[in-house]
């Protein structure tokens, strides 16, 4: 199979011996492309979803289109991103993903006189136009280590 041409606005992605071409869609014009191309490229959720997708058969990859990248400093805290999919059987698959690193949910239990009780956070979330109560959460660090922002979160 011939590989892919990736073109100047693109980066490859190694996929199945081929290289993949990861583009911007055309709602999304950072100033500086490659380097944020490369930078989805390296995110490690990114990473492991191209080596889970090369353990299977299920779907033929053919490119990927960026469509924002929210910044947790300067680190990438979300990708939103299309793939150009099908299945076995010829189907073109909808496949709008956000893509963000690990994250965890904590259930702290507090015993106060003989009574269990779990704490939960109200959680502002103007999408319903109310605050939630939920289970503690965040994400990991890029090290994945607790101790750090999910530790301080509670």
């Amino acid at each position: 199979m011939p590989l892919q041409e990736v073109g100047p606005e693109e980066v490859g992605v190694p996929y199945h011996g081929d290289v993949l071409p990861l583009g911007c869609a055309p709602s999304f014009a950072p100033p500086d492309t490659v380097k944020v191309l490369t930078a989805v490229r390296d995110f490690a959720p990114f990473q492991e979803w191209v080596w889970r997708m090369e353990q299977t058969d299920k779907y033929l990859i053919s490119g990927f289109k960026v469509q924002a990248v929210d910044w947790f400093g300067s680190s990438i805290g979300w990708v939103r991103l299309q793939v150009e999919a099908i299945n076995q059987q010829g189907d073109v698959l909808p496949t709008l993903m956000l893509m963000r690193g690990p994250a965890i949910s904590i259930l702290p239990v507090v015993q106060c006189e003989g009574a269990d009780f779990v704490l939960l956070t109200a959680v502002p979330r103007p999408s319903v136009g109310q605050a939630l109560l939920e289970l503690p959460t965040g994400l990991f660090d890029e090290d994945a280590v607790f101790a750090g922002r999910a530790a301080d979160l509670l």
